[in-house]
């Protein structure tokens, strides 16, 4: 979020920097700042490093209504540059909320992230439009049509009304 101070940011990749061994993830609603912010700073990202970008519809209005984070086409748009510069990616549909989820599979596909996450509203906040069953599979379907890995969180089993062990 822009609410977290540049310096925090720049200290906790100062710090990962010193640990070239491990594997970081870091996370986002907003890549853009992430590729913008820190790559025109002084930033320097760790070399084992995964970076994953939360896209939870396309519907530009349910995010503006819900949340304060960037529309989901400008976070598209930055992860799938941000995987052009050669970066390790991965996306994250959670909570998964209604939408064209043929054009997030598309999207996914665009990218070409390691894995999609996917999971649903485990905070159970009122209001959050959430994707029918058969949307869900649809996406799933079009996921592995693409060749992507899906890992499906045990929290959507609720809207799917199916079993699985999360991957």
């Amino acid at each position: 979020a822009e609410n977290v101070p540049v310096t925090w940011i720049e200290d906790i990749l100062d710090h990962c920097c010193k640990w070239p061994n491990n594997e970081y993830v870091f996370q986002t609603k907003n890549p853009d700042r992430l590729l913008f912010g820190c790559w025109e700073c002084r930033f320097q990202l760790p070399l084992n490093h995964l970076i994953g970008c939360t896209i939870e519809t396309t519907d530009a209005e349910i995010i503006k209504a819900h949340s304060d984070a960037p529309a989901p086409l400008k976070r598209y748009e930055a992860i799938r540059h941000i995987r052009g510069l050669g970066h390790r990616v991965f996306i994250t549909i959670e909570p998964i909320l209604d939408g064209d989820l043929e054009l997030l599979a598309r999207w996914c596909a665009d990218i070409k992230p390691e894995f999609v996450n996917i999971g649903a509203d485990s905070k159970k906040i009122d209001g959050l439009p959430e994707p029918s069953k058969e949307k869900i599979e649809i996406l799933i379907k079009r996921l592995s049509e693409y060749g992507i890995e899906i890992r499906q969180k045990s929290n959507l089993e609720r809207l799917l009304g199916e079993t699985f062990e999360e991957t």
